[in-house]
């Protein structure tokens, strides 16, 4: 895995989910998503309606290029209504559609953190996605 953090921020997107948000194996009620971009990627980051355990607010990391691909695949299977994957050296996500929404699977699949996503929100994790790769992709020129 990349370390995202020991950078600073480049820019950070807050996503706003509707009550049908989860995360699991924490057992937290989402409120919102943080996507942070960095130079070298983008770290997710979850703000949580209690927290009494006090769970870890980081969720998970990708690189520039799993990005990329992750960002594609996600307005593919929204579009589509289709599961997808997500497979490289660092990282392996899945996406689940269900009947009330969709299910990220991150991590090893013995042990996966899990993020549920309603259909209200999806549309706009796909944009905000896409607007924090904005800021960390290669310019191009006119």
């Amino acid at each position: 895995m990349i370390e995202v953090h020991a950078q600073q921020p480049i820019a950070v997107v807050n996503i706003d989910l509707d009550e049908r948000a989860f995360v699991f194996p924490a057992g937290k009620s989402l409120l919102q998503l943080k996507v942070v971009a960095f130079e070298s990627g983008l770290s997710f980051e979850g703000v949580f309606a209690f927290n009494n355990g006090k769970a870890q607010h980081h969720l998970f990391k990708l690189n520039v290029e799993d990005a990329v691909d992750f960002s594609r695949k996600l307005v593919d299977g929204v579009y589509r209504a289709q599961s997808g994957h997500l497979l490289s050296d660092y990282v392996m996500v899945s996406l689940n559609v269900v009947a009330n929404g969709y299910v990220f699977q991150i991590g090893d699949m013995t042990d996966p953190k899990e993020i549920y996503i309603g259909t209200g929100s999806i549309w706009r994790v796909c944009k905000g996605l896409l607007q924090a790769l904005d800021h960390v992709r290669p310019k191009q020129s006119n």
